[in-house]
């Protein structure tokens, strides 16, 4: 069979749809975007910037990443088997 006739306003309605707004990032997601907004002008300025270094000891099982990760607000290791932490 032959192809649907296009509408000669196809072009127009579909131009005309409204599209979903872009999410609103988190709080964490903010302060996140602000500290690589740093980093970049700092490189662009040839300014070093330092990320705080944090130590943690504990045993295995101590809950050493759910600490961290409670502390940035956000999860970035992933879990392996077991109760194995693993970084990609």
């Amino acid at each position: 069979p032959p192809p649907a006739p296009v509408s000669k306003n196809a072009k127009r309605e579909t131009s005309d749809k409204v599209q979903a707004p872009t999410p609103k990032p988190t709080g964490n997601e903010r302060i996140y975007e602000a500290f690589n907004d740093l980093h970049t002008l700092a490189t662009v300025f040839d300014k070093p910037l330092s990320p705080p270094a944090v130590l943690i000891v504990g045993q295995q099982t101590d809950g050493k990443s759910a600490l961290v990760e409670a502390l940035i607000g956000f999860q970035f290791n992933h879990v392996g088997g077991g109760t194995k932490t693993r970084r990609p």
